[in-house]
């Protein structure tokens, strides 16, 4: 069963609210809204096809502003397949856990400050 089908039946119940209300405070801290947690987690634990197809959806049903897409896209491209990268850069020698500390760390400031550049509100328009 395919990631954008898992979300898109969720989205049509209760649980991918009550999953995104459990997680709006850490959402929120990144300028995010709590329903693209699914996007974030899996594009962290497995990797980025699984974060687009989570997100699709949400973008589908006009639930994603662009700020909020800019700032998914920001988050994942820069902190994204946890377990691969790092198993990755340790058979060569790299130290695993400093590594992912610092690839989370840059993400999250580098997305906690370009959340507080884009204000809400801050569209572009679309071509017609």
């Amino acid at each position: 069963m395919s990631v954008y089908l898992v979300i898109t039946i969720l989205g049509k119940t209760l649980v991918l609210g009550l999953i995104g209300r459990l997680f709006r405070p850490l959402m929120e801290f990144l300028g995010l809204s709590g329903e693209v947690v699914m996007g974030v987690v899996l594009g962290n634990v497995l990797n980025l096809y699984a974060a687009i197809g989570a997100v699709t959806p949400l973008q589908f049903d006009r639930k994603l502003t662009q700020r909020e897409m800019v700032l998914i896209i920001t988050f994942l491209s820069l902190n994204h397949s946890f377990f691969e990268d790092v198993l990755l850069f340790v058979a060569i020698g790299a130290q695993g856990t400093v590594l992912q500390v610092i690839r989370m760390v840059v993400a999250v400031v580098l997305t906690v400050v370009l959340a507080r550049v884009l204000k809400p509100g801050c569209e572009v328009q679309e071509r017609v």
